[in-house]
């Protein structure tokens, strides 16, 4: 993030979807395939830097798993086929599914949903679950008490005195806001004091799924009986998919399926992949289907893209 001396803030562009996805928006359209390449720029580690990107987006499709293994397909075909090292596949639609049939509050349910990309906030949550962590052991437990009994308005003035009088600016491009609302959420824990270890095994369980993607099917299915949810609309979707990606001729018992998986980027909801050469990542995408209407567009509109980075691509390591 930059700031200009007017006070604007700048981002260095981290992708191009978004940009993408608001300009078929803008042009008014409810169906396109567009393809693009510039740079962008990742921050941290070996990853990061600048760099050129190139990619393929569909918008509107009326096929989704048709459109998931198309896009694959083009971009395994695009890094060299089956030249690459290993493919790594997820279906985020299985833990909406997951969710969807255990038994939970639906403020729960959104909640996990929300923040299964925010690692430890994901742990701290399941914790609460099955009864792990209480009120007492959090280190803003006398402002957690303080600010349940308030009102959202009052809660978000409260705890903007207190960053005031500290000094404290926030952070990681959070807002006032957003940090009252995961204090008043850990508040509302308290009050309500909801535990369901059962609930918690069963998402610890799905999550540690991770085989090769022509077993996934079966692995998530025996998982599905032995804690007793109908996850029958969900896994013949994903059968279907790899039904598709193999007859593009993906060979799915070279790929990875981690139940786990949902790439770095939050606006994924269902299908998503990278490809690695070695322990270095050169290609990846997935479904998108909520973000156009989260961008301004007047209906849904369904979306699946993928990129690679060529520059990267006979960089891998051999590991």
């Amino acid at each position: 993030m930059l700031t200009d001396p007017a006070g604007r803030e700048f981002c260095l562009r981290p992708e191009l979807t978004i940009p993408i996805a608001r300009k078929v928006i803008e042009a008014g359209e409810s169906a396109a395939r567009v393809w693009s390449d510039g740079r962008i720029f990742r921050y941290g580690g070996d990853e990061g830097g600048e760099f050129v990107q190139a990619g393929v987006e569909f918008f509107g499709g009326a096929d989704a798993i048709a459109d998931d293994a198309e896009i694959f397909a083009l971009i395994n075909e695009a890094c060299g086929g089956g030249a690459m090292r290993s493919m790594r596949l997820g279906d985020l639609g299985i833990l909406q599914a997951v969710l969807a049939a255990v038994d939970l509050p639906d403020a729960w349910r959104a909640r996990l949903r929300r923040h299964f990309w925010h690692g430890r906030v994901f742990q701290d949550l399941l914790a609460h679950l099955k009864g792990d962590v209480k009120l007492s052991d959090d280190e803003n437990a006398g402002l957690l008490v303080s600010i349940a009994s308030l009102s959202p308005d009052e809660a978000t003035q409260a705890v903007h005195d207190i960053l005031k009088l500290a000094n404290i600016k926030p952070v990681g491009g959070r807002s006032v806001e957003e940090i009252t609302a995961r204090f008043l959420e850990k508040a509302q824990d308290a009050r309500q004091d909801v535990t369901a270890p059962d609930v918690a095994a069963a998402l610890e369980a799905f999550l540690a799924v991770d085989v090769s993607a022509d077993k996934a099917v079966d692995e998530l299915a025996r998982l599905a009986t032995t804690f007793e949810l109908d996850l029958d609309a969900a896994l013949k979707r994903l059968a279907k998919r790899h039904e598709a990606l193999a007859a593009h001729g993906v060979a799915l018992n070279d790929a990875r399926f981690a139940a786990a998986f949902g790439r770095e980027l939050e606006y994924y909801t269902g299908f998503v992949f990278e490809l690695h050469e070695g322990s270095r990542k050169v290609a990846g995408g997935g479904r998108y289907d909520g973000l156009m209407q989260q961008l301004g567009a007047p209906q849904a509109i369904t979306a699946v893209g993928g990129a690679i980075w060529p520059g990267r691509l006979g960089q891998g390591d051999a590991s």
